[in-house]
């Protein structure tokens, strides 16, 4: 767990376990309605979700390996992130900062936590 103090907020990261899964999809819905709807629908928003950020999958996708990232400000869950090796490379799945904490410095250090952990 990486934890440093930035802006004014107390921010780290930590990697997700499926006990997690109910914080990831409650951002996952937070953040998608938030920052979406001047993009696409919220019907395909719904969409999105439903089939994408369902708890079952994420359980099934944390299992065949891809791996989840929490971000917290102030003790928080503000952001998540997923990471997948393939073959030799890694592949970034997601990356997600509430709507609300953009321009705190929240992604670029979870961005620089993630390029950590590979």
């Amino acid at each position: 767990m990486l934890t440093r103090y930035f802006h004014s907020m107390d921010i780290f990261f930590r990697l997700a376990t499926t006990n997690d899964i109910p914080v990831i999809c409650r951002l996952a819905h937070k953040i998608w309605h938030e920052h979406y709807p001047s993009i696409i629908t919220v019907e395909q928003i719904d969409y999105m979700l439903r089939t994408r950020y369902n708890e079952d999958l994420i359980a099934t996708q944390m299992k065949n390996g891809e791996h989840y990232f929490l971000a917290y400000a102030d003790k928080e869950p503000v952001g998540y992130a997923s990471i997948e090796l393939k073959g030799d490379h890694y592949y970034l799945h997601k990356f997600y900062v509430d709507v609300a904490k953009h321009r705190g410095g929240i992604g670029s250090n979870f961005f620089n936590y993630l390029l950590e952990q590979v």
